[in-house]
C-alpha cells in the first residue's frame, strides 16, 4: 500500500520487527515526544501560519533511526530510506529519516562522510522538528541547546553547532516562545 500511514503503537512494531535495539527505539521516543512538545508551541502560536503534521512528525520522529538496525553510522540515514521505501512510507517521513543527520549536511560535507553528494538539509517543519529534537536527545537523556552546541564545537564541527542555533532560533520564532525551556 502506497503512503502506509502508522499509527505510534505501529511505528514501535515495525522497529521491534527490524531488530532495532532498545536504546534506539528509546531514543526515538525521545525525540517524538519533544518534538511533539514544540510543535504544540508553534501550533498554538497564533502568530505563526504554520501548523504540524503531527501523524507525520510521529512517524518520522519514532521511524528516523531505523536504518541502525543495519548500521550505527551515517550510513544508517542511507539504510532508515531504503527500509522506508520497502514499507512504502510516506515521501515527508521519508524525508524526514534521510535529513534527521545533526541540523543539515552539505553536498561536500555527505559526500566526505560517505553519502550521496548532495544536500540533506530538513526542508518540511516536521522535518525540521525531528532534527531539532534529534540534536537534543544525546542517547536516551535530553540535553540543553548548549550543551548541543558545545558538544558539537568539541567534535570540531562548528557549522553543525551554528546550524543547531540557525534551527533553534526558526523554530523559536514560529513558537512564540522560548523553546529551550521544554522538557519531556
Amino acid at each position: 500500500m502506497v503512503n502506509n500511514m502508522m499509527d505510534y503503537e505501529k511505528c514501535i512494531q515495525t522497529l521491534i520487527k527490524y531488530g532495532v535495539d532498545d536504546s534506539v527505539i528509546i531514543h526515538s521516543q525521545m525525540v517524538e515526544r519533544l518534538a511533539n512538545k514544540i510543535g504544540q508551541l508553534i501550533t498554538a502560536n497564533n502568530g505563526t501560519p504554520q501548523k504540524v503534521n503531527f501523524e507525520i512528525m510521529r512517524m518520522g520522529a519514532l521511524l528516523h533511526d531505523i536504518g541502525r538496525s543495519k548500521t550505527h553510522n551515517i550510513l544508517h540515514v542511507i539504510e532508515g530510506v531504503r527500509i522506508a521505501r520497502e514499507l512504502n512510507l510516506p515521501s515527508d517521513v521519508i524525508h524526514i529519516i534521510e535529513n534527521h543527520i545533526g541540523s543539515g549536511l552539505t553536498p561536500e560535507e555527505a559526500y566526505e562522510n560517505g553519502l550521496e553528494k548532495k544536500n540533506y538539509f530538513p526542508q518540511t517543519l516536521e522535518a525540521k522538528l525531528v532534527a531539532y529534537a534529534d540534536n537534543l536527545i544525546a542517547e536516551n537523556r535530553q540535553i540543553s541547546l548548549s550543551e548541543g552546541i558545545r558538544r558539537y564545537k568539541e567534535k570540531g564541527l562548528a557549522t553543525a553547532a551554528e546550524r543547531l542555533e540557525e534551527s533553534h532560533r526558526y523554530l523559536t520564532e514560529l513558537a512564540g516562545t522560548k523553546i529551550y525551556t521544554v522538557r519531556i
